[in-house]
């Protein structure tokens, strides 16, 4: 059996809380993780964050009655009545949080994250190390604590966000985007890229268009030319030097893709840099 938790204060009902003074304020935090018979019910001020990492329970909150499986996140608003619970020999794992603050409606709505109803993301990888270092702010509990769970608090919901987007279809491309960024400068082939997403060259194509706006090859020549234009800024290399170093074995090519994509030549780029530096 496992079960932790962390509060703002040092009592329990202190920490259920509304405020309309700070943006973003984590009330407490923790863990549960049990085979045991138990039930919890109750209203708070403040929103009730959980997500089930494994196992399954029952819960109802708002007037609608929830089966919770792992993947699962439920965001329950503030003044909603909840109960949940398990029978004994029933395995759950979930993680908790309670927040509020005059900015989380608005944060929740920026990210599309829906009060009231269970989402489910999948299994998200690092969302409880990401969770535990909710903990260490508590543990802490310094001057820095509001600004550095707020934060902490951010990532997670932006964590399930992303992967409630990638749970409906549409692959993240993590791996592609990562290689792409740190080896622009060699022989890039999309059939490779493909492959480290376990998708078809097609599919790939079309899937990484619809999520990043551009082809991959639009892409890997954005992070070329990107990172062509901090040399030409901040180096005295040539072109042909700074060309072979951005993936691009002939200067001449390298200065025609340059100009399409920024409306000068390197040299004038890095004339027009040089007189605004001066």
């Amino acid at each position: 059996m496992n079960m932790q938790s962390y509060y703002r204060t040092s009592l329990e009902r202190d920490a259920d809380i509304c405020s309309t003074t700070k943006p973003l304020c984590v009330n407490c935090a923790g863990v549960v993780e049990t085979d045991r018979e138990f039930f919890t019910r109750g209203v708070r001020k403040d929103y009730y964050l959980m997500y089930v990492c494994g196992g399954e329970m029952d819960i109802a909150a708002g007037g609608g009655k929830y089966r919770l499986k792992e993947g699962s996140a439920l965001i329950i608003p503030p003044k909603t009545e909840y109960g949940y619970g398990c029978t004994g020999g029933q395995y759950i794992h979930y993680l908790f949080l309670h927040f509020t603050g005059f900015d989380a409606a608005a944060l929740l709505e920026r990210l599309g994250l829906k009060c009231g109803i269970p989402e489910n993301t999948g299994k998200i990888p690092g969302l409880t190390g990401i969770w535990e270092r909710i903990y260490r702010e508590f543990i802490y509990n310094d001057e820095y604590f509001d600004t550095a769970a707020a934060a902490v608090l951010t990532e997670i919901l932006v964590n399930i966000s992303r992967s409630l987007k990638n749970a409906g279809g549409m692959p993240r491309f993590t791996k592609s985007a990562e290689y792409i960024h740190s080896h622009y400068d060699a022989d890039i082939k999309i059939s490779t890229l493909a492959a480290m997403e376990n998708l078809s060259e097609p599919h790939f194509r079309a899937c990484f268009k619809r999520q990043t706006g551009c082809s991959p090859g639009e892409y890997i020549a954005n992070r070329r030319i990107n990172a062509a234009a901090l040399l030409l800024e901040t180096t005295d290399k040539t072109l042909s030097e700074i060309a072979a170093l951005t993936g691009y074995r002939d200067a001449y090519y390298f200065g025609r893709i340059f100009k399409k994509k920024t409306g000068f030549s390197p040299g004038r780029y890095r004339k027009l840099n040089f007189s605004k530096s001066s």
